[in-house]
């Protein structure tokens, strides 16, 4: 945190926010609204942080870990939660995508021919 009250993360600046519950967070989050209809993509908060896109994701999924609702879908990017329905709509999402994954794993796992 500097002087100003603003986070330096991994070489950008964000001012300190509050997420719709009203609790405290740094970071991507703070660069968010609420609402899929406020999405931000991937390549507008990369040019916003001055992050490449592989780093952006990574801060994401660390804050992600940390407990803060980043929410997307594939169309618009990265938003914060306005409802509990957004919130449903996104882990299922995220739970196929990874059922997905693991179907395509398994599948080259049992093709393997040494």
């Amino acid at each position: 945190m500097n002087e100003q009250g603003q986070l330096i993360l991994d070489g950008f600046s964000a001012s300190k926010g509050k997420d719709p519950a009203g609790q405290q967070h740094n970071g991507i989050a703070s660069l968010l609204l609420p609402g899929a209809g406020n999405a931000v993509p991937l390549r507008e908060l990369a040019a916003w942080t001055g992050l490449d896109e592989r780093d952006v994701r990574r801060a994401i999924r660390r804050e992600r870990l940390a407990g803060v609702p980043i929410l997307a879908d594939n169309r618009s990017g990265y938003f914060l939660p306005s409802s509990e329905a957004e919130r449903a709509a996104c882990v299922r999402s995220m739970r196929h995508r990874a059922r997905q994954i693991l179907a395509a794993a398994a599948a080259i796992e049992d093709g393997r021919k040494l």
